[in-house]
């Protein structure tokens, strides 16, 4: 699980300069420095690593990023992420990035649906269980970007033909996306039939993204309310576990 700030550009993205003018963020998340790791038994069994981290091409940006692996074969993630810096632009995402085999590829989840939906794109996205095969998540736009999030899940899992697998509930909620393909090579195509799968299914669990924009067609920018902006902390969990 590696926290992450970026994602790939949409059309409207390309629009308004989004590429540029976050690129902080995506150097931040890849140039990450660990500034310190510690292990603790705490007192009912569990054991806690910490992890802080920090982001120096994002000024004074810091992070922590927390894993406890519980007796009853549970992991519970949590990540704070603290933008800091003079001119920062506002986080593309607040998330973390994991690969999974491509054997789990029945997703079900509980949240909105079914189709993809964003922050500034959920009023037609309605709240319930859903299940789709992994491979629809990703849709072919003519010229590669983000695809595939849904927003406002309480849990989701990733089974295989057998149902075994592995289940994210989220602490409250989480978005997430699973999709063949890594952001850098949905970010760097031109064409769909140029993109190559990266072996896995890639999972994002987001706090959050920025909203779509566009509603002059090509290049708004989001609305202030669908933003992720610098000078506050965020934080989000999950819990991992499996599905037997």
């Amino acid at each position: 699980l590696a926290p992450n700030f970026w994602r790939a550009p949409t059309d409207n993205d390309r629009g308004n300069g989004m590429a540029a003018r976050h690129a902080v963020w995506k150097l931040a998340a890849a140039r990450r420095e660990v500034r310190g790791v510690s292990v603790q038994r705490e007192v009912d069994g569990n054991w806690r690593v910490l992890v802080s981290l920090a982001y120096p091409d994002a000024g004074e940006t810091v992070g922590t990023l927390v894993y406890k692996f519980t007796n009853a074969g549970q992991i519970r993630v949590s990540f704070k992420v603290e933008p800091k810096g003079q001119g920062l632009a506002s986080l593309p995402r607040v998330g973390m990035t994991t690969q999974i085999p491509l054997g789990y590829d029945r997703v079900t989840w509980l949240g909105r649906g079914p189709g993809e939906n964003y922050a500034d794109r959920r009023a037609s996205a309605f709240f319930g269980k859903y299940t789709l095969s992994a491979g629809d998540f990703f849709f072919p736009y003519v010229e590669p970007q983000e695809t595939g999030n849904r927003t406002d899940c309480f849990w989701v899992t990733f089974t295989d033909a057998a149902g075994k697998g592995i289940r994210v509930t989220g602490d409250p909620k989480i978005n997430f996306s699973v999709l063949p393909y890594a952001a850098e090579e949905l970010e760097t195509r031109k064409h769909p039939w140029e993109l190559n799968p990266c072996g896995n299914w890639v999972i994002r669990l987001d706090y959050g993204q920025m909203g779509l924009a566009g509603e002059d067609s090509w290049g708004a920018r989001p609305w202030p309310e669908y933003q992720l902006p610098p000078g506050r902390a965020y934080s989000f969990g999950f819990v991992l576990e499996p599905v037997k």
